[in-house]
């Protein structure tokens, strides 16, 4: 415990990485905070359930359909201007979300709003290793992904009392007050990527994303494998209400208790994986974890009690936090520099649409065979993908030698990639 506080307090000595870090908490929450709003919202037009759908839509399309141009400007643009341009328009779409209560004009405000954040979420993780050095970005993701889990919920609660007592415009103008704020963090980090002296072709493709992990097989067979595996897990999201409520009876407080603790355990889950250093014990202990969540996933499916349900929830939580940031921190430490924003934006956005199929998926599972045997099945199937995966990676890191992992080289200004450097 007393080297884990030691590495965390090293990574909060860097004032770049403490600007990064509250600029993704902050933006967590106010993303959490706008989404309830909005939701709230357009539930209480009575409009049925297609317009809360299509909100939810809104929010997760723009990363799918921007994952190649937004990867490809993050790998060629100077971040500052990036992320400055994309927080101002966040918080221009974010204040006229406040300002209008039309349906077809809030879904073209949300798509604004998301497009912005796609172009900017690849920078801001991609700075993380040059603010600290290699040796601390593992730790970095770490803290970042606890913050981020642990900001979630308290945007959701602050947005749900927002709209309660001063109504849904007040939520979404605090939430367009901190795009500000993230915009002000954006001009005070000194830590840049700067354009390439002669970067690649703008491409609106993720096929330079797939070439690049090809390019890296050990890695490309992670993401090949959390890909699919976020179908079959995010699919227990449509159904989880179901085998709580109408099979294990639970109340509204249990439901709320339930969502609560596997939020706690994915924040604690992803703070103790910053313990991890190396990729090949990253990259081995994710695909085990991924065993283990899907095992855990059937069990669920099983549980006699809430209770039960409850800790094994808590167990699912715990491990994806774990699972979430070793993969990030593989990517950063195994792409190089200047192909980072392409593949993480690649991924992200693959991942966001893995997320709306799973939702599909779940609600079909359980209008088919009902929620314990949803369960089952999702267990089942994610325990297929997951060692699958894993036999895949074995064979390919025997098969692959060993390489040093890939990261941030000082050269000479005007021909740099990307340079860290105080203004």
């Amino acid at each position: 415990m007393k080297q884990i506080l030691h590495t965390y307090g090293a990574a909060f000595s860097h004032r770049d990485a403490v600007i990064l870090l509250a600029a993704g908490a902050l933006s967590t929450v106010g993303d959490a905070m706008a989404l309830v709003a909005l939701t709230l919202r357009t539930h209480d037009t009575q409009a049925g359930p297609y317009a809360v759908a299509g909100l939810l839509v809104c929010f997760a399309l723009p990363l799918v359909l921007t994952m190649g141009i937004a990867g490809s400007v993050a790998d060629r643009a100077d971040s500052r201007t990036v992320l400055v341009t994309g927080s101002l328009v966040q918080a221009a779409a974010a204040g006229g979300l406040a300002l209008t209560t039309d349906y077809a004009a809030t879904l073209v405000l949300v798509a604004l709003l998301q497009t912005a954040f796609a172009f900017t979420s690849p920078l801001w993780t991609s700075l993380l290793p040059l603010v600290a050095g290699d040796e601390l970005a593992g730790v970095l993701v770490s803290l970042r992904q606890g913050l981020r889990t642990a900001s979630t919920p308290v945007g959701a609660a602050a947005g749900g009392l927002l709209v309660q007592h001063q109504g849904a415009s007040a939520a979404l103008a605090i939430d367009a007050a901190s795009f500000l704020a993230l915009t002000v963090a954006a001009l005070l980090l000194r830590t840049r990527r700067r354009r390439a002296a002669q970067p690649d072709r703008l491409s609106a493709s993720p096929g330079p994303a797939l070439r690049i992990l090809r390019g890296h097989p050990t890695t490309g067979i992670l993401v090949a494998a959390v890909l699919p595996f976020i179908l079959t897990l995010e699919s227990v999201n449509a159904v989880e209400v179901y085998l709580l409520r109408d099979v294990l009876h639970a109340n509204a407080a249990d439901y709320g208790w339930a969502e609560a603790a596997a939020g706690v355990s994915a924040t604690v889950g992803a703070l103790l994986a910053g313990t991890v250093t190396t990729s090949s014990r990253r990259a081995r202990l994710l695909l085990g974890t991924l065993v283990l969540v899907a095992a855990t996933q059937a069990g669920q499916g099983l549980a006699i009690s809430v209770g039960v349900f409850v800790v094994l929830g808590c167990v699912v939580g715990g491990l994806l936090g774990a699972t979430n940031t070793w993969l990030i921190a593989v990517l950063l430490a195994e792409i190089p520099d200047r192909e980072r924003g392409r593949v993480l934006a690649a991924v992200e956005g693959a991942a966001r649409a893995c997320t709306v199929a799973a939702l599909a998926l779940g609600g079909t599972l359980n209008l088919l065979v009902g929620p314990r045997t949803a369960y089952l099945v999702v267990g089942a199937a994610g325990l297929a993908i997951s060692t699958t995966g894993a036999i895949a990676h074995h064979r390919a890191t025997r098969a692959t030698p060993a390489t040093p992992a890939a990261g941030p080289t000082p050269v000479s200004p005007g021909t740099n990639d990307e340079v860290a450097q105080p203004e």
